[in-house]
């Protein structure tokens, strides 16, 4: 545990060094604001996984995207079975985030663990932790936003959405803590998509070029 000294030493060298902050896209900035200690949760677990190998080996990148940002909404405005997860849904921020697809088959137990570089055979995870990393990393979304993401390969823009088949999952927060998974699949026989829900525990272990979604560190929105 740090000495009493050092946490007030840190915070005068952010403060010395505030201009990098100026990096952040102004979703995540707004975000940080709003969530003071999810946000600093994020830059301590940073810090302390800065020496752990970070692997994402089963996924492979489809494509990068902006999530737009969206008010309360309720799910029954988006799909028709949306109330297995829960009528009204909070606002979420948007930002920047990535769809990668599997290399190999995996439950969402492993797709969470990859997401969030945590090697499953070197440590113990529940899955309740896994969870919670998920939102406290800003991995989850809203339903308003994948329908939007419908809405957006409809009018042939590049998303995290494609028609080729292929299964696409996002992770959802639930209002007691937890995360369930949201699939779309574009179905061309009967010309429709198709928009399921799963528990977080299913032990289905889905096959290559099914996708995941997740927010993207590795660039800013524009």
């Amino acid at each position: 545990m740090a000495t009493e000294k050092q946490p007030q030493k840190l915070i005068g060298i952010f403060l010395e060094h505030m201009h990098f902050f100026k990096e952040l896209a102004t979703e995540d900035a707004q975000w940080s604001i709003q969530n003071p200690k999810e946000a600093i949760e994020v830059i301590i677990t940073a810090i302390a996984d800065r020496t752990k190998e970070v692997t994402k080996g089963i996924f492979t990148s489809f494509s990068t995207f902006n999530l737009e940002a969206v008010s309360e909404h309720n799910t029954k405005d988006c799909f028709q079975n949306g109330e297995r997860i829960k009528y009204w849904r909070k606002a979420h921020q948007g930002g920047a985030y990535i769809a990668e697809s599997l290399t190999e088959r995996a439950d969402f137990r492993e797709m969470a663990a990859s997401v969030l570089g945590i090697d499953l055979e070197a440590e113990e995870v529940s899955n309740k932790v896994l969870q919670k990393h998920l939102i406290t990393a800003g991995h989850c979304v809203e339903m308003k936003q994948i329908e939007r993401e419908i809405e957006r390969v409809e009018a042939g823009e590049k998303t995290s959405l494609a028609k080729d088949g292929n299964i696409t999952f996002f992770f959802i927060e639930n209002y007691d803590g937890s995360v369930s998974v949201v699939s779309v699949r574009w179905h061309s026989y009967y010309g429709r998509w198709n928009v399921s829900v799963y528990r977080f525990d299913d032990d289905v272990r889905w096959g290559p070029g099914a996708r995941v979604v997740s927010r993207n560190s590795s660039e800013l929105s524009s």
